[in-house]
C-alpha cells in the first residue's frame, strides 16, 4: 500500500525537483561568469558578497551586491559608485545570456570603450562618470538594436558621435554631455527619442532639424553649433551636405581625377614623341663638303644569315633626315668607307630610345642600311683615349660581336655607325 502511494506521488515529486533545481542550474552558470568578471576588477571590495558556492539570485532579488534577477536568472548588473577600476571582462558578460542592463557608472574605469557591443540584447548601458577616452567607432552600436537608454556622459571620449547611435530605432534616452566629441551631430530621425543631451562638447555645424523639439540646454557649451535652439544663425558652410549631394560631389571628383590622369598620360606621350623628333632635328646642324664620297660596298648576306631573324623595327610615318656636322672617323673599312654626304642625304627612322641614348636606322641612297647610335653618357674619356678604345672595338672579330664601322666624337655626344641587321633584337632572341 505504501509502495503504491509512493509511485503515485513520484511524478509530482520529480516535477517539483525540476522547478526548484532549474533556476539553480542557471544561477550556477551565471555565478561562474560573475566570479570571472570580479577577478578582472581592481578595488572590488564592494563585491565581497560574490562568494563561490553561493546563489547570486533569490527569486527576483539578487543576493550578490549589484545584481538584478528574474526567476533566478541574472538580468542586470548595477555596479554604480563602487570605486571599481581595472578591466571589464566582456567574455564573462557574454555568458550571462539573460543580461539586459549593464551599468558601471561613477567608477574609475579608464582606456577606450570596452567591446560591450558584443552584448546584443542589452536594453540599458550606463558608462557615465568614468575616465573612458578615445574615439568610439562609427558602427559600434550597429548590433545593439535593443538599446533604449545609453549614458556615456562625463568621460573623455573624442572624435565624432557614432552614427550608429542615430540608427537605434528603440532609443529613448541619450546622454553624451561633458565629453570631447567633435564634428557634426548625426541626424537622429527617431520618433521614440524623448531625451538627448550633447552639451559641453566640441560639436559644430547646424543642429539637425530632427532634433528641433529639444531645447537649448541639450546643446549648450558647444560654441561651434548653430540653429534655432542655440539662437545662432547658420551660414551655408555650416549646413550639412545631403547624402545625394555628397554622392554627386564624390562622383564628380572621381571623374575629374580620371580625366586629369588621362590628360597627363596624353601630354606625356606627346612630350615623348616631340622629344624624339627634336633628337633627330638636333643632328641636322649643317653639312660638310670636306669629306670624300666613296661608294659603300653592299653588305653581304653571310653575316645576316648568322642572325636568326624574327624581330621587327618601329617605323615613323614621316622619316627624318639625319645629318652629322663633323667628320666620321672610320675604324673598320672592310665594308668600304662611308661618305658623309651620303649619310647626310639619308632618311632616318627611330629604332629605340634608352637611358644612354637613341638608335636610328639609316638607309643610304644606294640601298644599304646602317644603324647610327647616339650616346650621351660617355664623357669619361678624351678624344684620343676614346679613339683608341673605339678602334679596339673595330678590330674585334667574333661571331657574336658587331664591331663599329665609324664614329663621330663630340664632348656632349658620340655617334657610332654599325651595319644594320634585320631581326637582331636581343629581346626577340630571348623571347
Amino acid at each position: 500500500m505504501a509502495v503504491a502511494r509512493f509511485f503515485r506521488l513520484f511524478p509530482l515529486l520529480l516535477s517539483s525537483s525540476f522547478v526548484v533545481l532549474s533556476p539553480l542550474a542557471f544561477s550556477a552558470s551565471d555565478s561562474e561568469a560573475l566570479l570571472r568578471l570580479k577577478e578582472s576588477l581592481i578595488d572590488a571590495g564592494a563585491l565581497d558578497s560574490w562568494v563561490p558556492g553561493s546563489n547570486p539570485c533569490n527569486g527576483s532579488q539578487g543576493t550578490w551586491e549589484g545584481l538584478r534577477c528574474s526567476n533566478g536568472v541574472v538580468t542586470g548588473l548595477r555596479l554604480e559608485g563602487m570605486g571599481l577600476s581595472g578591466y571589464i571582462n566582456v567574455e564573462a558578460l557574454v555568458e550571462i545570456q539573460g543580461l539586459r542592463v549593464f551599468s558601471v557608472a561613477n567608477n574609475s574605469f579608464t582606456d577606450v570603450i570596452p567591446e560591450i557591443n558584443r552584448l546584443g540584447s542589452l536594453k540599458v548601458l550606463f558608462l557615465s562618470m568614468n575616465q573612458f577616452s578615445g574615439v568610439i567607432p562609427s558602427g559600434y552600436f550597429d548590433n545593439m538594436g535593443s538599446l533604449k537608454k545609453v549614458r556615456l556622459s562625463n568621460n573623455k571620449f573624442t572624435g565624432n558621435i557614432p552614427v550608429s547611435l542615430s540608427r537605434l530605432s528603440r532609443l529613448i534616452d541619450l546622454h553624451l554631455e561633458n565629453n570631447q566629441f567633435g564634428g557634426q551631430i548625426p541626424a537622429f530621425d527617431n520618433p521614440t527619442l524623448k531625451y538627448i543631451n550633447v552639451s559641453n562638447n566640441q560639436l559644430e555645424g547646424e543642429i539637425p532639424s530632427s532634433l528641433s523639439k529639444f531645447n537649448a540646454d541639450s546643446f549648450a557649451g558647444n560654441p561651434g553649433l548653430c540653429g534655432e535652439q542655440v539662437g545662432v544663425e547658420c551660414s551655408k558652410a555650416d549646413q550639412p551636405i545631403p547624402n545625394d549631394t555628397f554622392k554627386i560631389i564624390v562622383a564628380a571628383l572621381i571623374t575629374l581625377g580620371a580625366v586629369l590622369f588621362i590628360a597627363v598620360i596624353f601630354f606625356a606621350f606627346r612630350w615623348r614623341k616631340k622629344k624624339q623628333q627634336n633628337d633627330l632635328k638636333e643632328l641636322k646642324t649643317g653639312n660638310s663638303n670636306d669629306a670624300v664620297e666613296v661608294p659603300v660596298s653592299v653588305i653581304t648576306d653571310k653575316k645576316e644569315e648568322s642572325v636568326k631573324s624574327a624581330c621587327s623595327t618601329r617605323k615613323d610615318s614621316n622619316p627624318e633626315r639625319l645629318s652629322i656636322v663633323t667628320e666620321l672617323v672610320m675604324v673598320n673599312d672592310e665594308k668600304g668607307v662611308i661618305g658623309l654626304p651620303d649619310l647626310l642625304k639619308s632618311a632616318a627612322e627611330v629604332l629605340g630610345n634608352g637611358s644612354l641614348g637613341s638608335s636610328y636606322k639609316v638607309k643610304m641612297t644606294n640601298g644599304v642600311a646602317l644603324v647610327v647610335k647616339r650616346m650621351r653618357q660617355m664623357n669619361a674619356l678624351g678624344n684620343d683615349a676614346f679613339d683608341a678604345e673605339v678602334r679596339k672595338l673595330g678590330n674585334l672579330r667574333h661571331p657574336n660581336v658587331l664591331p663599329p664601322l665609324a664614329y663621330h666624337y663630340r664632348k656632349e655626344e658620340k655617334l657610332f655607325v654599325y651595319e644594320y641587321f634585320s631581326k637582331c633584337s636581343l629581346f626577340y632572341q630571348l623571347h
